[in-house]
């Protein structure tokens, strides 16, 4: 997006003087009712967590859910929230909700003490 009408001062997303930035949402029907949780995760995982891989991840860990944020590119992000559902023994059935996106996954952990 540029100021001016023409072609020859054209710039990118990256370098321009004003940058439209769209944040993807929650579906409020179907994505905010799976967020809800139904079990615990054990409290030995919890806190912040750094996952090192080709994009810089940071991973967050509560009672309930596990929140990860992944980085894209220089300005996007991606925000993933795992909740738990249902709990056997030491294994979880996680929701996987992903922001911007319309499905609802599930996952199964195992989280060994």
């Amino acid at each position: 997006m540029t100021v001016d009408a023409d072609c020859k001062n054209l710039k990118n997303y990256f370098t321009a003087p004003i940058r439209l930035i769209l944040e993807p949402a929650f579906d409020p029907e179907t994505q905010l009712v799976e967020m809800q949780p139904t079990c615990k995760l054990p409290t030995n995982y919890s806190g912040n967590w750094f996952y090192p891989s080709e994009y810089q991840t940071s991973v967050h860990i509560n009672s309930t859910h596990i929140y990860m944020r992944r980085k894209k590119d220089d300005y996007t992000y991606e925000d993933i929230y795992f909740v738990c559902r249902q709990q056997q023994l030491s294994r979880y059935l996680m929701a996987v909700v992903t922001r911007g996106q319309c499905e609802i996954d599930f996952m199964c952990f195992e989280l060994i003490p």
